[in-house]
């Protein structure tokens, strides 16, 4: 899969995944701040789908290198969505709980660090700031509205994990503010 089918795949799994938090901002709206903190999940999400796409049109005039990395495979964007599509049927049945739905997103926000890092490393320079602008900058306070939403669903368990995945976004974010930019 070269950079540019990668970067509209991954896209693709943006849009869903805020498809998924605003279906769990209305199934929990009779507890406000789980509302709240689903909506502000969502549009996060709609920030990244809008900054996947403008690396994608930073790449127009650019060479698409092959992206061959274990997170941008056929096989590792088919398993996410996967996961997605159970968010999407559960959501849609109401019949995850709280804790249950939180544990869903900590699903799908684990595998987005991985694939950020992979395509980082293999997008021309104006694609690579669009991206780190965009997705990158915003990724540590998206994993703090999740350990958010953990702890107040209850799942301690889901609040650590989510503290341990804040942690690699600043990593990434430090890494990506030190790299050179166009």
């Amino acid at each position: 899969m070269d950079a540019a089918a990668a970067l509209t795949a991954f896209a693709e799994l943006e849009r869903r995944a805020e498809g998924v938090y605003r279906r769990f901002a209305v199934t929990y709206a009779g507890t406000p701040e789980l509302a709240a903190l689903w909506h502000e999940m969502a549009e996060i999400e709609a920030g990244h789908f809008a900054a996947l796409g403008l690396a994608g049109d930073a790449m127009k005039n650019e060479p698409t290198p092959t992206a061959a990395a274990p997170n941008l495979t056929p096989g590792a964007m088919a398993a996410t969505e996967k996961i997605i599509a159970t968010a999407e049927q559960r959501a849609a049945d109401g019949s995850l709980s709280p804790g249950d739905a939180v544990q869903l997103a900590l699903l799908l926000e684990s595998g987005e660090l991985p694939r950020i890092v992979d395509l980082l490393a293999r997008l021309p320079a104006p694609a690579r700031a669009a991206l780190g602008q965009g997705m990158i900058a915003g990724t540590e306070d998206h994993l703090h509205c999740l350990e958010r939403l953990a702890a107040t669903s209850g799942r301690a368990d889901v609040a650590e994990k989510a503290r341990a995945l804040q942690a690699m976004a600043r990593g990434i974010a430090q890494r990506h503010a030190a790299s050179p930019h166009p």
